[in-house]
């Protein structure tokens, strides 16, 4: 819960530095934090599909609503096609807009990743793009390498275990099929 009191919803992994934050509260694998403590959000899904993709993008909203700096990161096993995939979360940033009326923050509150495994596809920031986060584009393309590859590497580098990236190099996708 954050100091105006908010809270995030929950969310199926959560990793932290237990070192620079320990928990507020801790009951078997319930962990609560205080803000600023996640390093990483992540949300795992079996088949990623309307309702899944909505739920999975507003537990990483909230969890990005308490504290910005988290990384939030979707891992899907399979789902929806990524033509169908782009859609859904465009109704969802639609639906999204409208319950939160008053200047609403825009993609800075979105996953920073989206990965499904069986589909092959990620959706990321664009790293070129030059507009303002809250308008930022996101791109998705397919893999080339396994998509479990792009996913550790990513966590991996989040939490500062660079070293460990040379045995997983994991950054080569395919062209962009799709821009949000």
């Amino acid at each position: 819960m954050s100091a105006d009191r908010q809270r995030s919803n929950q969310v199926d992994v959560l990793i932290y530095d237990q070192f620079a934050a320990s928990p507020i509260y801790r009951d078997g694998e319930l962990v609560i934090l205080s803000p600023k403590a996640a390093k990483v959000a992540v949300e795992v899904k079996s088949y990623l599909n309307k309702d899944e993709i909505e739920k999975a993008m507003n537990n990483i909203w909230s969890v990005k609503t308490v504290d910005s700096n988290a990384k939030g990161l979707i891992f899907s096993y399979d789902g929806v096609q990524a033509t169908t995939f782009v859609e859904h979360v465009k109704n969802w940033e639609r639906k999204k807009r409208a319950e939160v009326k008053a200047s609403p923050p825009g993609r800075t509150r979105w996953p920073d990743r989206v990965f499904n495994m069986e589909q092959n596809f990620l959706m990321f920031p664009d790293p070129d793009c030059v507009k303002a986060p809250e308008d930022r584009q996101y791109l998705v393309a397919p893999g080339n390498d396994p998509i479990v590859r792009f996913f550790m590497t990513e966590t991996l580098t989040t939490l500062g275990l660079d070293n460990l990236r040379p045995f997983m190099r994991a950054d080569k996708t395919g062209n962009v099929s799709h821009t949000l």
